[in-house]
């Protein structure tokens, strides 16, 4: 007799990162239920949820009945300090209060944030167990998640596993997101055939990134593991790249002229300078390091938004680099 498929719920599921998701766990063989705001292709089974309470993620779970949720939902850009705690920490709170009354264990794989640490001393990578710090409203909110994961999960009342993601790099970024402002801003040059001016800021950070696909790879190996229950893991590429350096390899990925200019960020932005997050405990507990070269990520950005894909043409190979100016 052939067993059952698994069955995982994903919150957030019609968004960025849940997409993908959902599209990774049905290619592994689970039955996937995707809830979320907006209707998007996914390759899973849809419900739209405008505003979740406990109730209704109660209902969600009596009808799917699912031994996995990966909650990839939250708000991160364009939002108010309440709005931010209501969709990174008040969702979780409800998450939780209905996974407790749920009558069967389920794992509960949630997407936590780099930005929970706050800045790390240059030159020293921050593992699971340092201090954390957040200096953002975001940031906090994403800690307040994981603290009560973690404290149900002590409580046996479900399985919680943190995976704390930096910034995540793959097609279809968010347009208020650098990477999406920059494909964004290249691709619209492109359709217009004039130079592309980027004014950006914080250039001089060096931060940890994480390839969504890779991404994707560590929930499904948080899936599957026993060792990771209870446990906050981090993903990333483990290193602390320029983001400056990642710009300018995006332009030279567009092949387009492009102005990099480094302006003043606005008043009360938050900003984490340096930042490199240590991913051995993601080896040993889940069999995982990052396997998508920084390139590639990279064109795989380019590719979803470049107004040339399907076409010949190429602009002078004189031309395809970045120039830059203060």
């Amino acid at each position: 007799m052939t067993p059952p498929q698994p069955r995982a719920l994903v919150l957030g599921g019609t968004g960025y990162l849940g997409r993908r998701l959902c599209t990774a766990l049905d290619a592994a063989g689970w039955s996937v239920l995707a809830v979320g705001r907006r209707s998007v292709p996914v390759t899973a089974a849809r419900l739209l949820v405008a505003d979740l309470t406990s109730a209704d993620i109660s209902d969600v779970l009596a009808e799917a009945q699912p031994s996995l949720v990966v909650n990839a939902a939250g708000g991160v850009w364009q939002l108010s300090e309440p709005e931010l705690i209501d969709s990174n920490a008040v969702l979780v709170d409800r998450l939780v209060a209905a996974l407790a009354k749920h009558p069967r264990a389920v794992r509960l794989i949630q997407l936590g944030s780099a930005k929970e640490y706050g800045t790390g001393p240059a030159g020293v990578a921050i593992a699971e167990d340092a201090v954390a710090r957040p200096v953002s409203t975001y940031g906090k909110s994403k800690l307040s998640a994981t603290r009560a994961v973690l404290a149900a999960t002590r409580r046996g009342e479900l399985e919680g596993v943190i995976l704390r993601l930096p910034t995540t790099i793959g097609p279809g970024s968010p347009q208020v997101s650098l990477l999406g402002t920059v494909s964004a801003a290249l691709a619209a040059a492109v359709r217009e055939n004039r130079p592309a001016v980027l004014r950006l800021y914080r250039l001089t950070a060096h931060q940890d990134f994480l390839a969504l696909d890779d991404l994707a790879r560590g929930v499904l190996a948080a899936a599957q593991s026993r060792q990771a229950v209870g446990r906050i893991i981090n993903l990333g590429y483990g290193e602390a790249i320029s983001v400056r350096s990642l710009v300018e390899t995006l332009v030279a990925v567009s092949g387009w002229p492009t102005q990099i200019r480094d302006d003043a960020p606005p008043s009360g932005t938050d900003r984490i300078e340096w930042q490199r997050l240590d991913i051995s405990t993601a080896a040993e507990l889940l069999g995982w390091t990052p396997r998508q070269q920084l390139r590639d990520a990279l064109t795989e950005v380019w590719s979803a938004v470049n107004p040339q894909r399907d076409a010949d043409v190429a602009p002078d190979s004189a031309d395809r680099r970045a120039t830059r100016s203060k």
